[in-house]
């Protein structure tokens, strides 16, 4: 026959389940909240890298139909550059509060006014295609030759983007171990919650 417990002994096993189930409370509570912050970070490093695409995609389109224009003469041609220049600077200010990395302010603004200095070459060629013909656009091309711009745009561009992988990678790794420990904090609060209710 199991002996009864004391009065004196309810109390005590009732504040030590309490306190059990705070501290279970409070674990899971952190592990879950380290959890989501890691993957949302890597979720946000993913986006930030799509913008980044999209931006050196938008500025290759921008080129293209610029030259197309320059040839044919067809203003529907200009509907690339056109959407390239209202969107990449909207894109550029949702990279920038995205990217993990905290980039450089200094390299960032670089960026910004090498893609600046671009978008206003190829303005230019617009408006000279239109006003003056053919002739005056390719000698503006010619002349003032924006290759070294669009080789440094498309460097620091390409720049970011590898360190932009390399925090996606290392903060997809944090995930992972953070997914590890709240599944061991779960499974240990239930071996204890198992132990505590065997021993009382």
């Amino acid at each position: 026959m199991e002996k009864p417990l004391q009065p004196r002994t309810v109390p005590v096993f009732f504040g030590i389940a309490i306190a059990f189930l705070f501290w279970v409370s409070i674990a899971s509570y952190w592990s879950t909240q380290q959890l989501v912050q890691s993957f949302d970070a890597v979720s946000q490093g993913h986006q930030a890298l799509d913008k980044l695409e999209h931006i050196e995609l938008l500025m290759e389109s921008a080129g293209s139909s610029v030259r197309g224009y320059v040839i044919t003469g067809e203003a529907a041609r200009l509907a690339p550059f056109r959407y390239a220049k209202l969107v990449v600077p909207y894109e550029l200010r949702q990279a920038d509060g995205l990217m993990a990395t905290n980039p450089k302010a200094q390299t960032w603004r670089r960026l910004n006014r090498l893609i600046d200095a671009h978008l206003a070459f190829l303005s230019k060629t617009v408006t000279l295609r239109r006003s003056q013909g053919a002739a005056a656009a390719t000698t503006w091309i010619l002349m003032h030759d924006d290759a070294a711009t669009r080789s440094a745009m498309d460097h620091v561009l390409s720049e970011f983007q590898a360190e932009e992988r390399a925090q996606v990678e290392e903060r997809r790794l944090r995930a992972l171990d953070h997914s590890f420990r709240a599944k061991a904090v779960l499974v240990l609060a239930g071996l204890m919650s198992l132990g505590f209710l065997a021993w009382a």
